[in-house]
């Protein structure tokens, strides 16, 4: 299981708009997630006017530095072994490639195909909070940016996450990267009306259980999400 941190504003007072916000991203998380085959388990945000929230997840561990979370059903063995290295302010993925080359080694191309789909599907959930607050702006994907954010990381937040993902993914991990932000996008855009309306319910009550969120979540897609298109190469990646 993973749980989602919305972005950190302590020791600012959560305002309502800033609440709604947090409502947005989560139920972005938990529509996106649904529709690459990881059901969301809980939803949660804190109340309007909090200073300092500590919730506890389904898992009994104290959560910090966030405004909402959602706990979902996302797993692939090798990620087990990211860690976030707080020196260099990144995911060494050296341990999960070492894991995944394993995994993969003796599994068969059907196999090794639902398990990079499952991988990508967990890069789209782990940017659809970030791209849901943009379209509830009028905003668009290309809003993130991508490279910045690489060169000047300061936490293991959805995006470095997303990031880190990408990399075990076999395509460069700046095609998968914009792959994922376009396919988000796209998706959550159809499925807006749904995520607006989730995001209505959690801002009204506060949390919703597995068996309160599981009416607002959209079947899987089949064959969700798609790998990048294949192409040749330009010049600069030979």
């Amino acid at each position: 299981m993973t749980a989602d941190a919305t972005s950190s504003l302590s020791p600012y007072r959560l305002t309502r708009q800033h609440r709604w916000e947090a409502c947005i991203h989560e139920a972005g998380h938990a529509i996106v997630a649904a529709l690459g085959g990881y059901p969301c388990r809980y939803l949660a945000v804190a109340p309007e006017g909090t200073v300092d929230w500590l919730p506890t997840n389904n898992q009994g561990l104290t959560l910090t530095n966030l405004w909402g979370f959602c706990t979902t059903d996302c797993y692939c063995p090798p990620l087990r072994y990211l860690r976030w290295s707080e020196e260099e302010c990144r995911y060494d993925t050296d341990a999960a490639h070492d894991a995944q080359r394993r995994y993969l080694k003796s599994g068969s191309p059907l196999m090794r195909a639902l398990y990079r789909r499952g991988l990508r599907a967990m890069v789209c959930h782990n940017l659809a909070g970030l791209l849901a607050e943009a379209l509830e702006r009028g905003e668009t994907a290309e809003t993130l940016d991508l490279e910045s954010y690489r060169d000047y990381p300061e936490s293991p937040d959805d995006l470095s996450q997303a990031l880190a993902y990408c990399d075990l993914l076999p395509r460069r991990w700046y095609r998968e990267f914009e792959h994922a932000q376009q396919t988000t996008s796209a998706v959550l855009k159809d499925y807006w009306p749904v995520a607006k309306t989730l995001a209505e319910a959690l801002e009204q009550a506060g949390h919703l259980s597995e068996e309160a969120v599981l009416p607002y979540l959209p079947p899987p897609l089949k064959n969700w999400p798609p790998p990048p298109p294949t192409r040749s190469p330009s010049p600069s990646e030979l």
